[in-house]
């Protein structure tokens, strides 16, 4: 993960659902990919792009956005 130059954001809902990632999961991608951006949705569990998909298209559209600068 170290190697990843690409921008990168992970996407967590913030419920509780089984497949959720623990925060000992969370941990190690923030070490694993430093520059990473973490995002809550809120509203959302696990399947983001069903449960809260005008929220991850936003959130592509402000990286894309902020990659244009």
């Amino acid at each position: 993960l170290l190697r990843v130059r690409c921008p990168v954001v992970v996407l967590l809902g913030d419920g509780v659902a089984k497949g959720m990632p623990t925060d000992a999961e969370i941990a190690r991608l923030r070490a694993g990919i430093p520059a990473a951006r973490f995002e809550r949705l809120p509203g959302a569990g696990a399947m983001l792009p069903e449960e809260a998909p005008a929220s991850v298209a936003a959130a592509i559209a402000r990286l894309v956005a902020s990659e244009d600068r």
